[in-house]
């Protein structure tokens, strides 16, 4: 459930400074910054001589079973920790198992490997048809979606797991994925700072801690809805939009009002895809737009006709696999 890691250890004792690299930095003749690190496969370990703190970077999955493909479990705490004082202690650095077992969580990525029922374009499709409110969104070749990917505070990440292993740089890591299906749909919750795990947690979080599968599986569930939460308003945001053009069209073309709506959209997918395949939400568009009851359910029912793509029901489909899987 835990996947990238940044936290900070205050008891350590640094053996062999000449294995580091440093940072100095001086202003009106005052020490600003005093830096030891080495940045090794998949960790990065830094001392600031200042505040006299030890901040570690790791990627978990990696450390312990040698690729992200893998995912840690709750008893992985105690291999973690050992892994974690091995390293430290190649790389010149003495802390005991207490120290890092308490070492006090910056930055966390919860993540779930799910193997989902079908493609994981469809899912990642799907998603992308919602919003996040002051988040920006990208989707890459339908392969990685990922909400606030600028955002300084948290990011939420879905994609193809097998395909994003096949790509790596690391020969034996993506000799893993090699002829596996990709039916595996990741799913990231990554809180970026100090400040917004408190504000999930209402507390610190500790390395031992989050390996809690409680606190993972519930923090994955609430970005989750938080995803799902901005359908109703961007409906709304669409809905105002699409009845002023409605209307504007109706005073306009009469009966070839809808026609020329289709045309203007581009196709029918395009104007369900923005009222996320809700057929409800479609038909009050036409009503409110001032159309019959009888025309609306007309062109709401020529909509889905015309695009003959999945029905709301299998779009929910998917979005409930989902939700069940991370849950799981």
């Amino acid at each position: 459930m835990v996947d990238t890691v940044t936290a900070c250890i205050e008891s350590f004792e640094v053996t062999n400074e000449r294995l580091f690299a440093r940072e100095q930095g001086t202003r009106d003749g005052m020490t600003t910054k005093d830096i030891l690190y080495q940045n090794l496969p998949h960790f990065r370990a830094q001392v600031d001589n200042l505040s006299h703190e030890l901040y570690f970077r790791a990627s978990l999955p990696h450390l312990v079973y040698g690729a992200s493909l893998f995912e840690m479990q709750e008893n992985d705490v105690g291999r973690t920790v050992e892994k974690i004082q091995s390293i430290l202690g190649n790389a010149g650095i003495k802390a005991t198992e207490t120290a890092i077992s308490e070492a006090k969580v910056h930055r966390i990525d919860f993540c779930k490997n799910m193997r989902v029922d079908h493609s994981c374009k469809d899912y990642i499709a799907l998603l992308d048809n919602y919003r996040m409110p002051k988040k920006d969104k990208i989707n890459y070749e339908l392969e990685t979606l990922t909400f606030g990917s600028h955002n300084k505070n948290r990011q939420i990440c879905i994609y193809n797991k097998i395909r994003q292993v096949s790509k790596v740089k690391d020969e034996k890591e993506r000799a893993l994925a090699f002829g596996m299906p990709e039916n595996i749909l990741r799913f990231e919750s990554r809180l970026l700072n100090n400040r917004t795990i408190k504000k999930e947690f209402k507390d610190s979080l500790f390395l031992y801690s989050s390996f809690d599968k409680q606190k993972a599986t519930g923090q994955l569930l609430r970005d989750f809805n938080r995803i799902k939460d901005i359908e109703e308003t961007q409906l709304s945001l669409n809905f105002n939009e699409d009845v002023e053009l409605l209307r504007q069209l109706i005073s306009m073309f009469g009966n070839r009002a809808f026609e020329a709506f289709l045309g203007i959209k581009g196709s029918a997918e395009n104007i369900l895809q923005s009222f996320c395949y809700q057929y409800r939400a479609v038909l009050e568009l036409f009503i409110n737009a001032g159309l019959s009851k009888g025309t609306a359910y007309k062109n709401a029912d020529k909509l889905f006709e015309y695009n003959r793509l999945k029905p709301l029901a299998e779009n929910r489909g998917l979005i409930n696999e989902i939700k069940e899987k991370l849950a799981a």
